[in-house]
């Protein structure tokens, strides 16, 4: 089931902080719309720094595609940054990671929905990723 989602809350009875836990069923593979839930994705990162700033852990399988797409995204609409700013910002703290090519299209498309713009083209991401 592509993109199905819920939620989870454990209490942390060492710290008495409330931990969400949200899973998003999202394939690594050029079929999957993952642009689809980079609004709703970033709205609960941005929700969960404003209540814990620093506390947000996201996370996938290897750390390379999935979730850099989705913090690039983040960085894009709740950051006000380009992807070209984005991609190598996480880049910098993370060179390990290589959105699919789907998933870099669609980052480009969520850069042009977001500003109007796009402040670099499919060829410029793959530079950046594989220092061309």
């Amino acid at each position: 089931m592509c993109g199905k989602r819920w939620k989870k809350k454990i209490n942390n009875r060492k710290s008495k902080k409330n931990i969400q836990i949200y899973f998003f069923d999202i394939e690594d593979n050029v079929t999957f719309n993952l642009h689809k839930h980079f609004d709703t994705i970033a709205k609960l990162i941005d929700e969960r720094m404003e209540q814990h700033p620093g506390a947000v852990l996201v996370n996938c399988i290897c750390g390379i595609s999935r979730s850099a797409t989705v913090v690039i995204a983040y960085l894009i609409k709740q950051c006000n940054l380009t992807l070209q700013t984005s991609m190598k910002e996480v880049y910098h703290v993370r060179p390990h990671i290589c959105p699919n090519a789907s998933f870099i299209r669609q980052l480009i498309q969520y850069e042009y929905d977001v500003f109007g713009k796009n402040s670099m083209s499919y060829e410029d991401c793959r530079k950046i990723l594989f220092m061309d």
